[in-house]
């Protein structure tokens, strides 16, 4: 389990990291770009875009079987 930090800094000039309490809310995309990102360490690779165009091919997958269902 990953834990996040934050920091603040006092006013004499300390840096203070406390945990993050507060856990990110990310959507399926947006998970699904960050796995891309961390598994193509090549910089030329757009992770947003790939993983929009996977969305977009199971979307369209999926609305195939729909309709394959809707007329048996």
């Amino acid at each position: 389990m990953d834990t996040n930090y934050v920091f603040d800094v006092t006013p004499d000039e300390e840096i203070v990291y406390t945990e993050d309490k507060q856990k990110a809310i990310y959507t399926p995309l947006e998970e699904l770009e960050m796995i891309i990102a961390e598994s193509f360490p090549e910089s030329y690779v757009d992770p947003e875009k790939y993983a929009r165009r996977l969305h977009d091919m199971c979307m369209a997958e999926y609305e195939n079987k729909y309709k394959e269902v809707l007329k048996s």
